[in-house]
């Protein structure tokens, strides 16, 4: 890889506004902390929030927040409301309690999910909320809890759809990250399988993770690439895409300068290799860095083959390519340029054909190219019963 170089920074075609973060930190007033993240979203649709009351004989008011369709209802209802609803020991025997108290004691005694975070900020309350996560809000406490309930529907793991493979595994990547990170888990069992995640996209704030097995990547590799990543200033991450642009040496060209692939084995065989993968949600095709020439002659198939063949295999996909790419050109300068080169009955048999033919051979060759482009884009782009 070379030097990195400084990412341009993109010009809006319209007057951009300076994105403002919200520092601002927690009232002790529930009241108050309910309108503004109600004003803050827009009193969208979508955002939901549940008001209780908590304990006797105080009957503390405490709310939860979340965003419908992206949290697990059940969860929410038996291991948070549910809980905090039926709990009452804490209350009953304070006389008065103390909201710092009562906090520690729903973090400590009430709340059974798995992961409860603290926040302090509406900063951070917006982030985890959007992400899918509950916040609890309590009445006369400047905190919040963000509790890891996220749900909703999510695409099943399914066979992959442009990689198949006669001998491999039929599981492919998905939208969800963890979901992604897990498969590889599953398949490199060591703790120096390294996950290294963070937010990037001022506006999408998209979750993005890069793994590597420590002590088989190369430092100097991963150090350039966290330098390339930390330079990146956009707005926006919708994909892998938007990643593989800003990291890129050249992106003024055709081929391709990073490996992407659906296939959790062929990313476990590439970590195990020394590279770098770099995961990004909401994108069911990771990033693989470095990428080398040979690497896109390979096939999910070879790790499942013996040597002999796939050796066999790549050496005939090489040589496919070479066709591919030269074909075009010989026939033209053969026809065109070295006729002598071509067997004579092949030659009559060629120029027979080409009597009624308006157009020259070069021509013709590129038409013929752009009509396979045609047909491939179709192929891809048009619904399958079109």
């Amino acid at each position: 890889m070379r030097k990195a170089r400084k990412p341009k920074k993109m010009v809006p075609q319209y007057e951009e506004k300076e994105m403002t973060t919200n520092k601002e930190a927690l009232s002790s007033s529930l009241a108050e902390n309910l309108t503004k993240v109600k004003d803050s979203l827009g009193n969208s649709g979508d955002l939901v929030v549940r008001d209780f009351k908590m304990g006797k004989p105080f009957l503390c008011k405490v709310a939860s927040v979340y965003i419908n369709g992206l949290t697990d209802k059940e969860i929410l209802g038996t291991s948070i409301i549910e809980r905090m609803m039926n709990d009452v020991d804490m209350i009953e025997k304070e006389d008065p309690y103390l909201p710092s108290q009562l906090g520690t004691y729903i973090k400590e005694h009430m709340l059974t999910i798995t992961n409860v975070g603290e926040v302090t900020n509406f900063d951070k309350l917006f982030l985890h909320l959007l992400s899918g996560e509950t916040i609890v809000l309590v009445d006369g406490w400047d905190q919040a809890f963000a509790c890891s309930a996220q749900g909703g529907d999510l695409r099943a793991i399914s066979e992959p759809v442009a990689e198949s493979s006669v001998r491999g595994p039929r599981d492919s990547f998905t939208e969800s990250l963890m979901s992604n990170t897990a498969m590889i888990r599953r398949r490199i069992k060591s703790p120096n399988l390294w996950l290294e995640t963070m937010e990037m996209g001022t506006i999408t704030q998209t979750g993005v993770g890069m793994m590597y097995v420590k002590g088989i990547v190369n430092d100097k590799l991963l150090t350039e690439i966290k330098e390339r990543i930390n330079k990146i200033e956009v707005d926006e991450v919708q994909g892998s895409n938007t990643i593989e642009e800003w990291i890129t040496d050249e992106t003024w060209t055709p081929w391709p300068t990073v490996f992407v692939t659906e296939r959790p084995d062929v990313v476990a065989g590439n970590l195990l290799e020394g590279r770098v993968v770099i995961f990004v949600n909401e994108t069911p095709t990771p990033l693989i860095v470095p990428a080398t020439w040979n690497q896109f002659f390979q096939t999910a198939e070879d790790y499942y083959l013996r040597w002999t063949m796939a050796s066999f295999l790549r050496m005939l996909r090489i040589i496919s390519f070479l066709i591919t790419l030269l074909g075009p050109s010989l026939f033209i300068a053969f026809l065109s340029f070295h006729p002598e080169l071509i067997p004579t009955p092949l030659l009559i048999n060629l120029a027979a054909q080409r009597q009624s033919i308006p157009f020259p051979i070069i021509i013709e060759a590129l038409l013929m190219e752009f009509t396979f482009e045609v047909l491939r884009e179709a192929g891809i782009v048009i619904s399958s019963p079109v």
